[in-house]
């Protein structure tokens, strides 16, 4: 113990003047090197003879995506463009993603990245040993407690976003003799103010596994169990920020009784338990079965009201620019008024409780919601990997998943009224002497509902899926061919538990089952010119089957399902070259991906309609080319330097159709076609050029310093901005000016950033045991950068009289400023 003293004494004085440099999210960075970094393959296992062929590069490392990935997360990057639904996770060969959406539940293992390591990567098409793939990023994650290094180490760490302070603790015994072996892992990660003003957050997290070895057979029992409760920021416009004189204003919270408290809290705990049992039959064959189910629920709070003023404080009418054209007096009023009243651009919690306690009968007119999904998740797979000869590997695998999710709207603090009545405030302006249609609930009319009492809407979606797919892989002299076969069949069904008033006949029902299947093909042929240097082409024909909210119309409240929706289909090309000696690594990408069939769907209130409107795409085609390079340069054994340039093209190729429906109507309002051919696919930027130097003194310490550059990013946008319904009644000839500005897509600003980090290990030797103190700095956006918009969209609501796109203008969300992560750790 005095040696670990004294080591943190020295260490202490040499690094104190050390400026630290790097992350946006530190979490997401870390996941994102074990992601990227942890290989199936060591480099070293293969000579460099000219007459050796390898297998195709499956998981070897990639230096495009790595780069990519670690240094454009501030500007919610995307790799080549693609939607993160393309991206797959498994845990033990399971997989994990979610059949409603296909997105991936990271709050599974939020906060346990130091305990995940990664079995295998891929990315795009590539081949990999556990699944058939998609388009984007797979992870296959390792929780066996066998597969650890003994290890005690416990974790401090601080960084200045939401979740400040962190503590871990890792315990992994490693095989004992009598064949168990043990890991856990506890992390709690917490603040109270993060960088952006009122946000905040709690996430404690656990890891058990157990393993047993019988035979040729490792059993794994192993529980992940996350909570979190994140108090977070939301959009607003340019107008909002200059009047706050911040980048990060959020409007999201207010003072209340003396403390910051926030309306918009995002919460999620889905404890997941998995079962596994990896067996290998001999050298040649192994096999995976597995078994995870996971049973939790999210849910998102935010304020709701009756007939009563919007509590928003940056509600559109009680901006300047409301009277800006109307009334100049009131516009110059206001603009003095928010500048010697900061605390007046935040919620009024005092307000609302005043206007609540003083209502008739102390019937709530303001109330906090929360839209809760409690779900349900279970998965049964099989994997076997076998080589048939020598030249021929046989991977193959089979699933079967389940999936419950029961949405409902619940209210989770009454701001001290005694109660909220369940109707539909919307309906009600519409048809005000229908006592019927307006009631959320017909059997219960009238219903006073309160604390943590269900209102609104109350629907379960029930998901199954069948998936089996087989991959062969032949190597013959320098070729090595891959193919491989997908068949899935995907079923949804809504079950509605109120009875609407409005849809009295198709709310409280049991829908017929749609079903989605189809066949998914993909090739790769790998010639090895020599032992340094490849080249690799890769193609395939996809389908994926729609989300929920694609297949149904309004499922809130109805069983109404949109029939244009088919399969997501994807046909995609690429073509690389790869050196990789000692000396030089180095890889060039071009690619094509045609995405068809897409859906995307919005939710919001349309000014049009008078009440909330969902807006339905179909048959959406999205391309994405271009091309990528990627180069790393050894100098000497210690210093490297990495430059990455990923050009691409995301756009829309086609002109879709919108179909657009309205709570309080019960036919479908439009089925227009949107002139989107052309436009940007947002938010992710086109254009990245990356340049990092590397140097590491061996096992003791290392640094990096990146540089990166963006461009070509684009705002999400209003389809119902580029129909004819909207532009009908404008002249082209003497509106020209407000058709463009209508229809024109705003180009988001290019930036650079430069990002750092550094390590440090020192080992410590003690009867014939190495104990290891290990520190990490990491510091994102040195030059402390505060005017770069990492996202933006174009409001739902338009001004339909004057058709001034400046009454609702653009939302914004600002990166961050300099970011740093810093870390201790003991593994003993």
């Amino acid at each position: 113990m005095k040696n670990i003293l004294k080591k943190l004494l020295q260490f202490g004085i040499i690094i104190s003047p050390t400026i630290c440099i790097y992350s946006q999210n530190t979490d997401s960075v870390l996941i994102n090197q074990i992601n990227n970094l942890t290989i199936l393959e060591n480099e070293n296992d293969y000579n460099e003879g000219e007459n050796y062929t390898p297998p195709m590069l499956h998981s070897g490392k990639n230096i495009i995506p790595n780069n990519l990935t670690f240094g454009f997360f501030p500007v919610r990057y995307r790799y080549r463009g693609y939607e993160s639904n393309y991206n797959e996770v498994y845990i033990n060969h399971i997989p994990i993603n979610t059949l409603d959406n296909h997105s991936t539940p990271f709050n599974i293992y939020y906060g346990l990245n130091n305990t995940l390591r990664s079995l295998e990567y891929s990315n795009t098409i590539n081949f990999n040993s556990f699944t058939f793939g998609n388009i984007g990023t797979h992870n296959n994650f390792d929780i066996t407690a066998g597969n650890k290094r003994p290890t005690k180490q416990i974790t401090y760490a601080y960084n200045n976003k939401i979740l400040d302070q962190k503590i871990n603790i890792i315990y992994n015994s490693g095989f004992k003799k009598n064949g168990y072996a043990f890991s856990l892992a506890i992390n709690i990660r917490g603040s109270t103010n993060g960088y952006i003003p009122g946000t905040s957050g709690m996430n404690p997290a656990l890891y058990v596994a157990i393993d047993k070895k019988i035979k040729k057979h490792i059993l794994t029992f192993a529980t992940l169990t996350a909570y979190s409760n994140i108090a977070a920021k939301s959009a607003t416009t340019k107008e909002v920020y200059q009047l706050a004189n911040s980048n990060y204003y959020n409007p999201t919270w207010g003072w209340d009784n003396g403390k910051k408290r926030n309306a918009n809290n995002y919460k999620n705990f889905l404890p997941t338990i998995i079962l596994a049992d990896n067996h290998r039959i001999n050298n040649y064959i192994q096999l995976h079965h597995g078994i995870s189910i996971t049973k939790g629920y999210s849910s998102n709070s935010g304020l709701d009201w009756y007939n009563a003023p919007d509590p928003r404080p940056d509600y559109y009418r009680y901006l300047p620019s409301y009277y800006k054209n109307t009334d100049i007096t009131q516009y110059q009023n206001l603009l003095k008024f928010y500048a010697n009243n900061p605390k007046a651009l935040q919620i009024n919690w005092y307000k609302l409780y005043l206007i609540n306690q003083s209502s008739s009968d102390q019937r709530a007119l303001y109330i906090l919601s929360e839209r809760r999904t409690n779900t349900t998740m279970i998965t049964a797979n099989s994997t076997i990997t076998a080589f048939v000869t020598n030249n021929l590997h046989l991977t193959a695998g089979i699933s079967i998943r389940y999936q419950n999710n029961r949405n409902f709207r619940k209210i989770q603090d009454l701001l001290g009224a005694k109660y909220w009545v369940n109707i539909n405030p919307y309906i009600e302006q519409s048809y005000p002497s229908d006592t019927s249609i307006i009631q959320n609930n017909v059997e219960f009319p009238n219903e006073k509902i309160y604390k943590n009492g269900k209102y609104g809407y109350d629907f379960a979606i029930n998901l199954s899926e069948q998936n089996t797919w087989v991959q062969l892989d032949w190597t013959k002299n320098k070729w090595n061919y891959s193919f491989a076969a997908d068949y899935f069949t995907h079923q949804i069904k809504r079950q509605g538990y109120f009875q609407n008033g409005l849809f009295p006949n198709n709310s409280k029902t049991i829908s017929p089952n749609y079903s989605f299947s189809n066949v998914n093909i993909k090739l790769g042929i790998n010639y090895a010119i020599n032992g340094k240097n490849y080249v690799q082409i890769l193609i395939a024909n996809l389908y994926q089957p729609p989300n929920v909210n694609s297949v149904f119309i309004n499922p809130n409240t109805r069983d109404f399902v949109n029939n244009q929706v088919k399969n997501t289909h994807i046909q995609t090309t690429e073509l690389s070259y790869i050196k990789n000696d000692s000396k030089i690594k180095l890889q060039i990408n071009t690619y094509y991906t045609l995405i068809k069939n897409a859906n995307e769907n919005r939710y919001f209130y349309d000014d049009y309609y008078q009440s909330f409107a969902s807006y339905i795409l179909s048959n959406i085609q999205k391309l994405h080319y271009s091309g990528e390079i990627g180069i790393e340069y050894k100098f000497t054994p210690n210093f490297s330097t990495t430059g990455v340039v990923a050009l691409s093209n995301n756009k829309y190729r086609n002109n879709p159709k919108l179909l657009v429906s309205s709570e309080n109507n019960t036919t479908t309002l439009s089925n227009e076609t949107v002139y989107l051919k052309n436009l940007h696919i947002p938010t992710s930027p086109n254009n990245l050029y990356a340049l990092a130097a590397n140097y590491s003194n061996g096992y003791k310490w290392s640094i990096r310093f990146i540089g990166n550059y963006f461009q070509n990013r684009y705002v999400s946008i209003n389809p119902y901005r580029r129909t004819q319904l909207l532009l009908q009644d404008l002249n082209p000839i003497t509106q020209n000016e407000s058709i463009h500005s209508i229809t024109h897509q705003e180009k988001l600003n290019n930036s650079i950033l430069f990002n750092s980090l550094y390590s440090y290990s020192i080992p410590i030797y003690e009867k014939n045991k190495v104990q290891t103190i290990s520190f990490f700095f990491i510091c994102n956006n040195i030059l402390n950068t505060k005017n770069i918009i990492s996202s933006g969209y174009e409001q739902m609501r338009m001004d339909l009289k004057s058709y001034d796109i400046n009454k609702f203008p653009n939302k914004y969300n600002y990166a961050i400023g300099r970011n740093i992560y810093i870390s201790a750790s003991i593994t003993l």
